[in-house]
C-alpha cells in the first residue's frame, strides 16, 4: 500500500470514513457526503479507488425530522472485502468504537493526512473577511484521545489546537489559522472553496517612504536602525512566509525576545510592500517579521564567524 494512500484513509478514518462493524462479517470501509460536498466525494473515490476495491458513489435520500425538508441527499460510498481493512478494524475500533490508534497515527501523519481530515470534518469560520475560527470536529472522540491529538499537532505541526466547551479542537489565533490554511493548501480540493482564504492582495498604496515605530528584542543589537533594518529586509525578500513564521514562532516562547526597545525608522515603498504580504499570509505584524528576520541574520553571522 502506497504511504500516501495510507495517509488519505487515515485523514479519512479521523473524518467522515469508518469500517463496518457487523458480527460474523469482515469490515468494509465506508464515507458519505452530503450532495452539496459531491465534488469531494467523487475526488475521494476516484483518488482511492486505483488503490482500494472502492464502489462507485450512489446517491441516496434519508429522512430527518431535525430539518425544514424532512429529507438529507448525499453520496455514500463502500468497499469491497479487503485484507487491509480486516487489519485496520482492530487498530481502529475498541469494543465496537472508533478509538484513536494512538503509535499509529504519530507514524502516518503527515499535512495530506490533516488536509484530508479537515476537509471532512474542518470548519473555517470568517468574519468581515478576517478568519476567527478553524474547527476540527471531534467531538465522538473521548478527551484524552483528543489531547493526544492536540499534543500530536503541535510536536507535528506547531498549531496550537485547544478544546472547546463541545469537546472539538479549536484554533482562535490568527497567525496559527493562516500557519494551518498554509499547511493544508496543496492538497485542499477546488470543492472545498468555504474551507479556504480567498487569494488576497493589499488594496494599500504604500508611500515612496513612511516613518513608523518598531520595537525589537533588547538582545538584539542596532546600531543604525533604519540603514540595518532595510538591509536585512533586503536580504529576506526571497524568504517563504511559513518559514519566516516558523522561526518567529520558535523565537517567541523564549522570555528574552519578549522585552523589546522601541527605535524610529524610515521603509521605503518596496519594505513596506513585502512586511505587508508577510501580515497578509502570516499575521505577523512588522515589529514582529522584522525581529525575525534580525535575529536569523544574526544567527548566519554567527555561523560563519
Amino acid at each position: 500500500m502506497p504511504t500516501e494512500v495510507m495517509q488519505m484513509l487515515t485523514g479519512k478514518l479521523l473524518g467522515d470514513g469508518n469500517l463496518s462493524i457487523e458480527k460474523g462479517k469482515r469490515p468494509r470501509f465506508r464515507f458519505s457526503h452530503s450532495s452539496a460536498d459531491s465534488g469531494w466525494c467523487f475526488h475521494c473515490y476516484e483518488t482511492l479507488k486505483a488503490h482500494i476495491p472502492l464502489s462507485k458513489p450512489k446517491y441516496r435520500r434519508m429522512s430527518d425530522n431535525r430539518i425544514e425538508a424532512g429529507y438529507t441527499e448525499q453520496f455514500y460510498v463502500q468497499s469491497k472485502l479487503s485484507p487491509l481493512f480486516d487489519s485496520l478494524l482492530p487498530l481502529w475500533y475498541k469494543e465496537r468504537t472508533k478509538s484513536i490508534p494512538f503509535h499509529f497515527l504519530e507514524q502516518v501523519i503527515n499535512p495530506l493526512t490533516l488536509a484530508w481530515w479537515y476537509q471532512d470534518d474542518g470548519h473555517l469560520k470568517i468574519q468581515n473577511n478576517t478568519p476567527k475560527k478553524i474547527i476540527l470536529s471531534t467531538d465522538s472522540f473521548h478527551q484524552k484521545e483528543n489531547r493526544f491529538l492536540i499534543e500530536l499537532l503541535y510536536t507535528q505541526f506547531k498549531l496550537h489546537f485547544k478544546l472547546d466547551g463541545q469537546n472539538r479542537l479549536v484554533i482562535y489565533d490568527q497567525k496559527q489559522i493562516l500557519l494551518f490554511l498554509r499547511i493544508v493548501h496543496p492538497y485542499l480540493h477546488d470543492s472545498m472553496k468555504r474551507k479556504m482564504l480567498s487569494p488576497s492582495e493589499s488594496e494599500i498604496t504604500f508611500p515612496d517612504s513612511k516613518r513608523t515605530s518598531i520595537h525589537i528584542p533588547i538582545r538584539i543589537q542596532i546600531k543604525k536602525p533604519t540603514q540595518e533594518i532595510r538591509d536585512v529586509i533586503d536580504k529576506s525578500l526571497n524568504l517563504d512566509p511559513l518559514s519566516l513564521y516558523e522561526s518567529y514562532f520558535s523565537l517567541s516562547i523564549t522570555k528574552e525576545m519578549k522585552i523589546r526597545k522601541s527605535y524610529q525608522i524610515v521603509l521605503t515603498r518596496k519594505h513596506q510592500e513585502f512586511l505587508d504580504l508577510i501580515k497578509r499570509e502570516t499575521g505577523m505584524n512588522i515589529s514582529e517579521a522584522v525581529g525575525t528576520m534580525l535575529n536569523l541574520n544574526a544567527h548566519v553571522n554567527r555561523k560563519r564567524l
